[in-house]
């Protein structure tokens, strides 16, 4: 049995099923773990939902930010002029079948045992692992209820329409999504800087990449995760591992096992998707 770790797929189905053949990867026995953000930008983001679902247990997903905006256009909560591969997705006749099985997937994975936590964009710096997993289960609450749509009403466009909701606290849970699949950077006093997608090597000097904060987390830990396509050939500390390498921006789609600390990757099929 292999671990296999692989970065943002954004839709691009056919990289991701030439990386698998590469890796002789086995659903019977082996693990796919996905760093979110997988449909979207690519061409094949219905083929990728299809793939990643009938893989069951033999595939740990988290959420990204763009998976939740899959969701949020699916709803008609965000306007959005979409590609055509995109729209014929919605008119599928698994569709809500699939938006379901996106919605109750969580936004964090621990593996104790290995030590692995594996997140869309990182972790908060004042997290520990069970604070990591409450803030999860919290968020994966209300996206799994009957609510859902509310939730992602106030996230993408700042309002609850319906006063029955104004008890919940959606400004935390605002926060506590924005830090597992939007974050990149902190500023001095501490808040999340979310503007900011430079590489590290062009960004403000006074922006602090949230890898290289102080946190709660273990040393023996390894914090793999991806989002942030411009970290390619930034260095970053031994137990962090990257691996969006945007393969939907004509990059690479890169994959890492976990067994012997090796990686793997394809040349994106197109120069521009």
């Amino acid at each position: 049995m292999s671990n296999y770790f692989v970065g943002d797929i954004h839709g691009c189905y056919d990289e991701l099923q030439l990386l698998l053949k590469k890796v002789f990867f086995d659903p019977n026995k082996d693990v796919l773990w996905t760093t979110g953000d997988l449909v979207f930008k690519g061409n094949k983001s219905l083929d990728v939902l299809r793939y990643i679902c009938s893989l069951d247990r033999s595939a740990r997903v988290v959420l990204g930010n763009n998976d939740l905006l899959f969701i949020a256009i699916y709803l008609n909560i965000v306007q959005f002029k979409i590609k055509e591969n995109l729209s014929s997705i919605f008119l599928s006749d698994d569709i809500l079948d699939l938006i379901n099985w996106l919605r109750h997937q969580p936004f964090i994975q621990i593996d104790k045992s290995k030590k692995i936590i594996l997140s869309h964009a990182g972790i908060h710096p004042k997290w520990n692992i069970s604070t990591l997993i409450y803030h999860s289960e919290l968020i994966n609450e209300i996206l799994s209820s009957s609510i859902y749509d509310v939730f992602l009403n106030y996230v993408f466009n700042d309002k609850v329409i319906d006063v029955l909701f104004k008890s919940i606290d959606f400004e935390n849970m605002n926060f506590i999504l924005d830090v597992f699949t939007n974050m990149r950077y902190f500023l001095p006093d501490g808040k999340l800087e979310l503007l900011c997608k430079l590489s590290p090597f062009y960004a403000p000097s006074h922006l602090v990449p949230w890898y290289l904060k102080s946190n709660a987390i273990p040393d023996d830990y390894k914090i793999i995760f991806g989002h942030w396509s411009s970290l390619i050939n930034v260095n970053l500390p031994s137990n962090v591992i990257f691996l969006d390498y945007g393969c939907c921006w004509g990059g690479y789609l890169i994959m890492f096992r976990w067994e012997d600390n090796k990686f793997f990757k394809v040349k994106s099929f197109f120069k521009n998707k």
